[in-house]
């Protein structure tokens, strides 16, 4: 434990009192429950661990229970030559999870997936590295990939993750059973997969543990920080980087206990982080618009930790990625807080000098020469170079006009992050500790006199459900409810539910918005977007939406299902489906009903979509994963339009269809139902031109590609000749 110092007049020197060794014991336990990923064991008993640290300080924490849907991983068994090796599945590829169930073929080692390595598996088990082109692999049509440890990076992790829902069984192996299972691929020996893999939905939980305030305890300060961990094997999701800011906030209430502060403090665990931020979302609809705030408390600020030990800069930084609400009205919230914190980086630069040149950067910086402090991290829009994009456990609560800032660490490429490898052994305590101390000192001053953070009255930053401002920008924090229904013409609503269907939300580039790309979450990997289970009769209940109106991109919404580990409904863009329901409702209420149509579908998986006539990809995109434009002032955008036109050999089209394109990995997901043969045309660029025909020609006549039953995936195997046979045979007859 650290020396505690006596209180400096105004409140207790936080910065005094930091004991990085109580910080370093609870990372180094709550890294070593295993998997916290929200919904495994190892989740439940890190929630334990907070809970018994909490009560150990006589605080009484409560919890706060909501529910989630997460892909849970039973894990998988590969057996090969009498040995059984434990296997864990990936990621999903948006909702499509890939469940490896009663698999059988040839191993085959594919290493890092040549166009020569994956041209011929069909039917077999393809073993590759984790930093493999694995949608090179897929394009050989095997029956399962599976990928071998260690995982390099989160860069490569978040490879593996498509956002078109491609349904190929994927695994991961590591240690001395990937060694193993190599040797079996490069003998060609047989092997079988079994395992178990599906959406649930799980209680999760927020916990809130009080510190009376002493003198105005009807004003709040919230520290926040989740507790849950991601990574692209959820099974291993050790998350050491993650548990700093746990064990931060753990710290924290030992002092606030020991010092109790002016003001009322809550401690705020979060949970569902890597599930579209869920427990933040929940926290403020069921605590935030509950009628106690705003009448018995008034929360001024939330402080949320993010901090991370690849880099010692840290800004203050509000907003993020997941809504992209970094409009000048939301960043006017913090008029008055910002000359405070400029206050406060001069005197932390003149009594920790050392400290400030580590935390220090072009983001947050004072120059002393010429008494300048310079805050850009409270401009607008994309306003600093993050590393990556950073989805925030403050921003739902600043969607309602709570102000809400996180500590940052926002230039660390957090390589480990989101990957089995993120181990307590791997963390730099030296980049941590000036950190922590800088967010420690803030605390002091905030704790001290809360006039730093808001002036005026508290009604100026109440809670708000829709406040519209077309110049600035404004806030909105919306619930509804969506209905997953299919078409049956033999019902009298024409339309019947289908029960624990996936709902999917994110936004869309759209005519009112004044945040660019920025509030664009149409590329975010899945966990940066917001899936929920809809109940047996079809309805989910989607909490936490931007409304259109307050300008920063519309709201989309779609609906897919997953049963016995294969994706078996996907939305429906026939006549029936996208046609007469658009998935993007031009205003949104509290309350409000929408509906989302599926149809039962088998699917196509079309690999390896290029230009033909240049060297340029589908799509690029910005380091935040934004679409944007590689080659300014020319005729090319991003991504490049591709369009997939749909047909039966009759050339009729089908009444339900549905195509989804991965412009990274450069490949289509075509789906329409089972048991049918479909013809596809994938046209590419503004002009439309026809470049992929898939007709299964012979002569005059159209067979098409025959598709399996609802669920099953078929490849265009040998794709690049395929492309080219058909339109020769195309050709032919024509001419």
């Amino acid at each position: 434990m650290g020396v505690l110092l006596a209180e400096p007049e105004g409140g207790f020197d936080f910065v005094s009192a930091l004991s990085m060794d109580e910080v370093r014991t609870h990372v180094k336990s709550l890294s070593a429950v295993g998997s916290r990923f929200t919904g495994y064991p190892g989740y439940y008993r890190a929630l334990s661990y907070v809970n018994s640290t909490l009560r150990s300080l006589n605080l009484t924490p409560k919890f706060l229970e909501f529910t989630v849907a997460v892909p849970f991983d039973y894990g998988a068994t590969i057996r090969v030559a009498n040995r059984s090796i434990r296997a864990f599945h990936l990621y999903p590829n948006l909702v499509a999870l890939g469940a490896a169930t009663r698999i059988r073929g040839q191993l085959v080692y594919v290493g890092k997936g040549s166009p020569a390595a994956g041209s011929d598996l069909k039917g077999k088990i393809a073993i590759a590295d984790f930093d493999s082109d694995w949608a090179m692999i897929a394009a050989g049509g095997p029956a399962a990939i599976v990928f071998l440890g260690p995982v390099p990076n989160r860069e490569s992790a978040l490879d593996k993750i498509s956002l078109a829902p491609v349904d190929i069984p994927r695994l991961y192996v590591e240690g001395e059973d990937a060694k193993l299972l190599r040797e079996a691929a490069e003998k060609g020996l047989e092997a079988a997969i079994e395992g178990r893999y599906e959406w649930r939905r799980v209680t999760a939980y927020n916990i809130l543990a009080e510190i009376p305030g002493t003198a105005e305890p009807e004003k709040v300060v919230i520290l926040a920080a989740h507790v849950d961990s991601g990574s692209v094997v959820p099974a291993l999701a050790p998350g050491a980087e993650e548990a700093v800011n746990i064990a931060i906030l753990l710290h924290l209430a030992r002092l606030l206990k020991e010092h109790p502060p002016r003001y009322t403090v809550w401690l705020l665990f979060l949970s569902g982080h890597w599930q579209g931020l869920a427990g933040a979302r929940e926290f403020v609809e069921s605590v935030i618009f509950s009628g106690k705030v705003g009448r018995e408390v008034f929360p001024y600020i939330v402080f949320n930790f993010d901090l991370s030990s690849g880099d010692s800069r840290v800004v203050v930084y509000p907003g993020g990625f997941f809504y992209g609400h970094r409009t000048q009205g939301a960043m006017n919230l913090y008029t008055d807080f910002r000359y405070s914190l400029m206050d406060m980086l001069k005197e932390f630069y003149n009594k920790y000098p050392n400290d400030y040149e580590k935390i220090r950067s072009s983001a947050m910086e004072y120059n002393a020469t010429a008494n300048l402090v310079f805050l850009r991290s409270f401009n607008p829009g994309y306003a600093i170079l993050c590393s990556q994009p950073f989805f925030l456990d403050a921003e739902p609560f600043q969607l309602a006009k709570v102000p809400a800032v996180s500590f940052l660490t926002f230039q660390d490429p957090r390589v480990a992050v989101f990957t089995p490898g993120d181990s307590y052994e791997r963390l730099n305590w030296r980049n941590l500790e000036p950190q922590v101390k800088f967010a420690f000192f803030v605390l002091s001053r905030v704790l001290s006199d809360i006039s730093t953070v808001f002036k005026g009255s508290w009604d100026v930053i109440k809670p708000r459900r829709v406040e519209v401002d077309p110049v600035n920008g404004g806030f909105g924090f919306v619930s509804v409810y969506v209905d997953v229904v299919e078409y049956d013409p033999v019902v009298p609503t024409l339309y019947k539910p289908v029960p624990n269907a996936l709902v999917v939300v994110y936004k869309r580039d759209w005519y009112y918005n004044v945040m660019g790309s920025l509030a664009v979450t149409q590329f975010n990997p899945p966990f940066g977007m917001i899936i929920e289970i809809a109940n047996e009769e079809g309805r989910a209940r989607v909490v936490g939406l931007a409304p259109p109106e307050i300008f920063i991109r519309n709201v989309e919404v779609y609906a897919y299902k997953v049963e016995n580990g294969r994706l078996t409904y996907v939305p429906d863009m026939g006549s029936n489906g996208l046609a007469r329901f658009l998935p993007y409702p031009p205003k949104l209420s509290m309350g409000m009903e929408l509906r989302a149509v599926v149809f039962r579908a088998a699917h196509l998986l079309v690999p390896l979509i290029a230009v033909p006539d240049t060297p340029l990809p589908l799509a690029t995109f910005n380091m935040y994963g934004k679409a944007s434009y590689a080659i300014p002032y020319t005729r090319y955008i991003s991504p490049y339009p591709v369009s997939v036109s749909i047909f039966y050999p009759n050339l009729a089209p089908p009444d339900s269809y549905y195509y989804s394109i991965d412009y990274v990995h450069r490949f289509a997901v075509i789906s329409a139902p089972p048991e049918t043969e479909i013809c596809a045309i994938v046209s590419l660029g503004s002009e439309q031109r026809r470049t992929i025909i898939l007709l299964n020609a012979s002569g005059s006549e159209i067979r098409g590609y025959k598709l399996g039953k609802a669920g099953s995936l078929r490849y265009v195997v040998g794709a690049p000749m395929t492309y080219v046979s058909e339109l020769m045979n195309l050709a032919e007859e024509r001419y």
